[in-house]
């Protein structure tokens, strides 16, 4: 029986399960909160009033690149925000995998079957972290394009393609475009780059791949300076600190110089070596390979953990998932491409296949697909938050000291947040002349207990509507 489900058609039925139970989890509306603050609150904005109102609006929108910008799509299709919500994360889960899988199958699959299916079913049944691949962000398409890339720059197949270094270059500056952090991944990858080109001699196709990047990059650059004056967000703001808050400059420089503790880096480690159980085997790998000299599938490996070297030098104290998911793929990628599966006993492949399916989080999915239909019923379901909503009309401008979810609110509802709109920034240090800006809002949404002007004449001369999670929404007077 157990060599009968590792024949070909046994295991991409198997595949082909997950690909369709992980794709109708995708459409399961989730109440995460980076989503609702600024990923779908972008574009959102964006259909609502305009390209430069989203950017000026909304809290966050620096974090966002390339894929918020196409989210704007199920914005414009929908004007449910429950459909729009479920479409952009479909599209945020389907780039991820689509990308990893045709790539994988258009260069490797005829030849390398079984590593390529063991690839597939691992990556579409990750544990650590794996919702934020159904979320409407981006972390999984920036890891998705780096895994692409990094295997692009090591194995020597791709170098015989026409217009490879064009297209490296398109990669390497589409990565941070996607997403700030990608940055980290295509520093590495450059080098490799420039330390190949440099020993050919291929000076001509550095200056071309270089040049694409630049032209990418310096759009991001163009963004951040036109709306906030600060080119390199989020880091230099000693340097370049902007018309940003102080309270976004602070977050962003303690996010871009925390320092790993002992727990941190147990943590990160943790995390780095556990998306699936077989990664553990990933040491035993490098030394079968390094014994047996196959030195570019190490690379693989070795990238892997330089990523996770400078994380941890650059912000060790923070412990996300999200990061390292490049750093997943690559090391599956790595664990199954070096395990020659075809030629070893089939007894390893059941086992295999075991230790995979056994960490899916299958009951996970398919209970969150048997709840879908409650889900699309009212977004108070998935999130106590949205019940804000019910007591404020449509183009009401609201003032908070904290509160940022904004994509599910009524159409044309702005917030300005003290910490990090510059026109709220009062509130964090109001005096009484300062007291009257008060009256170009509707609402207030407070958490804090500030005793300063603002909040007195607010909590004194305002009704308390409602109170969700220890904020109280205010009826200004």
């Amino acid at each position: 029986m157990l060599q009968k489900i590792i024949t070909r058609p046994y295991l991409i039925a198997i595949l082909i399960f997950f690909v369709c139970l992980k794709t109708l989890e995708s459409f399961y509306p989730f109440g995460h909160g980076d989503a609702l603050y600024y990923h779908l609150a972008i574009p959102k904005v964006w259909w609502e009033s305009g390209w430069s109102d989203a950017h000026l609006q909304v809290c966050g929108a620096l974090q966002g690149g390339l894929l918020e910008y196409l989210y704007v799509l199920p914005m414009a299709l929908f004007k449910n925000s429950i459909l729009r919500q479920t479409t952009a994360q479909f599209m945020h889960f389907s780039l991820t995998f689509g990308l990893i899988s045709l790539f994988i199958i258009k260069n490797y699959w005829k030849e390398r079957f079984y590593p390529c299916i063991f690839f597939l079913i691992s990556i579409f049944t990750i544990n650590k972290g794996s919702d934020f691949f159904l979320y409407a962000k981006n972390d999984g398409l920036v890891a998705a394009l780096g895994f692409i890339a990094t295997i692009m720059t090591i194995d020597t197949q791709f170098k015989k393609l026409k217009h490879y270094h064009l297209i490296m270059g398109l990669l390497f500056g589409l990565i941070p475009l996607v997403k700030i952090n990608g940055a980290m991944i295509t520093l590495v990858l450059n080098l490799i780059y420039l330390k190949q080109n440099l020993k050919s001699k291929s000076y001509t196709d550095i200056l071309k791949n270089w040049a694409i990047q630049l032209l990418l990059i310096s759009l991001l650059m163009w963004r951040n300076w036109y709306f906030y004056k600060s080119p390199f967000f989020p880091v230099f703001l000693n340097i370049f600190p902007g018309i940003l808050t102080n309270s976004m400059i602070n977050t962003f420089t303690y996010f871009m110089a925390s320092k790993a503790t002992f727990v941190s880096v147990k943590q990160i480690l943790t995390i780095f070596f556990s998306a699936k159980i077989i990664i553990l085997l990933c040491p035993y790998f490098f030394y079968q390979n390094f014994k047996n000299k196959k030195h570019q599938l190490n690379h693989i490996f070795l990238i892997s953990l330089t990523i996770l070297t400078l994380l941890l030098i650059k912000s060790g104290a923070m412990v996300y998932e999200r990061w390292f998911f490049v750093c997943y793929f690559l090391n599956l990628y790595f664990i199954f491409f070096s395990w020659d599966l075809s030629i070893r006993p089939r007894f390893f492949m059941p086992l295999i296949l075991i230790v995979l399916l056994l960490d899916s989080r299958l009951d996970q999915s398919i209970k969150r697909i048997k709840n879908l239909h409650n889900k699309y019923q009212s977004i108070e379901t998935f999130s106590e938050k949205n019940k804000m909503w019910r007591h404020i009309p449509e183009n009401s401008i609201i003032l908070t000291d904290r509160w940022n979810e904004l994509f599910h609110a009524p159409t044309g509802v702005r917030i300005h947040s003290a910490e990090c709109n510059l026109q709220a920034d009062f509130l964090n240090r109001c005096n009484p002349e300062e007291v009257q800006k008060i009256h170009n809002y509707n609402f207030a949404i407070l958490i804090n207990q500030k005793d300063n002007p603002c909040y007195q004449m607010i909590k004194a001369n305002s009704s308390v509507i409602d109170r969700i999670d220890d904020y109280e929404l205010y009826k200004i007077k």
